[in-house]
């Protein structure tokens, strides 16, 4: 198997359109085409690159007119998103201390090996009290004003939002990064872009999805479950797709808040170039479906 050139991709997909016209936002049409290059298995969201590449090809195959007509513009409304829940809304958490630096590097793994044979590594970091206690924090925390949202105009999923927490943090999140900093250069190494240094607060509501992307960020990235699954959510499975044939993914779902994924954003220190996302965001058992996270080294 290998991987067609994204002209040809496009054209063939064009030439479809002519016999069975599908109109759609110009996003989704580019969405469409990166997918069938990409093996089929998962949607691959578009980027300043590919859209225009794309999009010219289309008019080309089309014709202008006919072009307009199913490639619409489309929307950049920002979606709906659950809200924190506020610090009074919060259950009474235990009265224990947040944990410390040294706390926390005695919570990691010994070893990095699921990261380095299968891209990415999931495991325990903070109870589900000390999730309470950040989930209240971040409720009160000020973002720097920096946000992205998921739409179908966007081209790069729906039904979610991110936000760039402002600096300084709370104290259990920059602990938790300064001990995975130490634990993916001391297990993981070496390092060819290094690690990124924000984070972001990422909310997704029900229909939520997250289409298969690159992050411009380091080596490494994480995340950390604040939501309960299969109470809060249902679905919503991060995963690694391979960039290259055959395009294997491989989930890791989340089975309960407190939890933190390591994986590779770039090549790491590996040979192996992922994409990642995340399936669709399905309701729970509780009132209101929501699925927060923290992202890590953005």
């Amino acid at each position: 198997m290998s991987k067609r050139p994204l002209k040809e991709v496009a054209e063939t997909y064009a030439r479809r359109l002519i016999s069975q016209p599908a109109r759609r936002i110009k996003a989704e049409h580019v969405v469409a085409v990166l997918t069938q290059q990409h093996g089929g298995g998962f949607p691959v969201a578009l980027n300043h690159g590919t859209r225009p590449t794309v999009c010219r090809k289309l008019s080309d195959v089309l014709g202008a007119t006919r072009y307009d007509e199913l490639c619409t513009p489309g929307t950049s409304e920002p979606p709906s998103v659950p809200s924190l829940p506020s610090a009074s809304a919060v259950a009474e958490s235990s009265a224990a201390a947040a944990p410390t630096l040294d706390e926390l590097r005695g919570r990691l793994p010994a070893d990095a090996a699921a990261l380095r044979t299968d891209g990415a590594q999931r495991f325990d970091l903070l109870t589900e009290s000390e999730v309470q206690q950040l989930v209240a924090q971040l409720a009160e925390h000020a973002e720097d004003g920096k946000t992205q949202s998921l739409t179908d105009s966007q081209g790069n999923g729906r039904n979610g939002r991110y936000a760039t927490l402002a600096r300084p943090l709370p104290p259990v999140l920059q602990h938790t990064m300064d001990a995975l900093r130490e634990w993916i250069e001391a297990h993981a190494s070496p390092l060819k872009r290094g690690l990124g240094g924000k984070a972001l607060l990422l909310r997704y509501a029900e229909g939520g999805i997250n289409y298969a992307h690159h992050d411009a960020s380091g080596d490494f990235q994480a995340l950390l479950m604040l939501s309960t699954p299969g109470v809060d959510y249902r679905g919503g499975a991060f995963y690694l797709a391979r960039r290259e044939p055959p395009f294997d993914t491989t989930d890791f779902p989340f089975a309960a808040p407190g939890q933190l994924l390591v994986f590779r954003g770039n090549r790491g220190s590996g040979e192996v170039d992922y994409l990642h996302g995340m399936r669709l965001v399905e309701r729970g058992s509780a009132t209101t479906c929501r699925r927060f996270a923290v992202g890590l080294f953005q």
